[in-house]
């Protein structure tokens, strides 16, 4: 949940505020080394469907060189979307915008 100072500030469109690009491939991750370490098959099959609805949304955004596409579509949303949830945080080695 985000609760701290962008919350705070305004600056996510609201809270709870779960806004990210890279926690459905961190789940499936999760999900599979879950698996591997426990073989826990009621559990992995209790979120299969969960599972390939995850790898389809990922499927929808992927670009032509294989990496996962989001663009902001709220005025108030931020224009990188990742972990950091900071609208400058994914930059070059020269510090501008990527």
């Amino acid at each position: 949940m985000r609760l701290g100072e962008i919350a705070r500030c305004g600056e996510v469109p609201h809270t709870p505020y779960y806004g990210t690009v890279d926690a459905t491939p961190l789940w499936l991750i999760l999900y599979a080394e879950y698996y591997s370490w426990t073989h826990d098959e009621l559990i992995f099959n209790q979120l299969w469907e969960n599972a390939i609805a995850a790898m389809e949304w990922i499927d929808r955004g992927l670009e032509e060189k294989g990496y996962l596409y989001y663009d902001c579509r709220s005025p108030g949303g931020l224009q990188n979307q990742g972990w950091k949830d900071s609208g400058d945080c994914i930059v070059n080695c020269q510090g501008q915008l990527v």
